[in-house]
C-alpha cells in the first residue's frame, strides 16, 4: 500500500507520525510535571509544617526533661522559678501544637497514630507534677553526697 504513495507523502506520513508521538509524550509528561508540582506542594505546605510543629513537641519534651533533671539537681534552689517558668512555657508550646496538628491530619493511619500519642499526654503531665510537687515539699533526696557517685 505505501509502495504505491510518492516519497514525499511517506515522509510526510512518517514525520507526522512522529509528531503524534512526540505531541502525546509531551502531553504526559506535562500531566506528570503537574502532578508532581502538586505533590512537592502539599509536602512543603502541609507535611512539612506538620513535620515542624511535631519536632518542635519533641523539642520543647526534651526540654522538659532537662528542667525536670534540673530541678533534681540544683539542691539549693536557687533556679526553681526559672525551670518551673520553662516548664510552664513549654508546655503551652506543645498544647499549641498538639492542637494544630489534630486539626491538619485527615487521613485515618495519622488521626490513629496522632491519638495514640494524645492519650499519654495527660499522664505524663501528671506523672511531672506529681514529680514537681514531692520536690517541692522535699520527698526526694535532693541532696548529693560523695556516695551517690562513687562505689567506696
Amino acid at each position: 500500500m505505501l509502495n504505491n504513495l510518492k516519497i514525499g507523502t511517506r515522509l510526510n506520513l512518517g514525520f507526522g507520525l512522529i509528531m503524534a508521538l512526540l505531541l502525546v509524550v509531551g502531553g504526559y509528561a506535562l500531566r506528570v510535571i503537574d502532578d508532581l508540582h502538586v505533590k512537592t506542594d502539599m509536602l512543603v505546605k502541609e507535611n512539612m509544617a506538620n513535620t515542624a510543629k511535631a519536632n518542635e513537641v519533641i523539642d520543647n519534651i526534651n526540654l522538659i526533661g532537662r528542667a525536670l533533671r534540673n530541678l533534681y539537681i540544683d539542691g539549693q534552689k536557687k533556679y526553681w522559678d526559672e525551670e518551673f517558668k520553662r516548664i510552664e512555657d513549654s508546655r503551652k508550646l506543645i498544647r499549641e501544637a498538639v492542637e494544630m496538628l489534630d486539626k491538619a491530619f485527615k487521613d485515618e493511619a495519622s488521626r490513629s497514630l496522632f491519638k495514640k500519642v494524645a492519650e499519654v499526654r495527660p499522664q505524663y503531665i501528671e506523672q511531672t507534677n506529681a514529680y514537681m510537687e514531692m520536690l517541692k515539699k522535699g520527698e526526694l533526696d535532693i541532696t548529693f553526697t560523695r556516695h551517690n557517685f562513687h562505689n567506696d
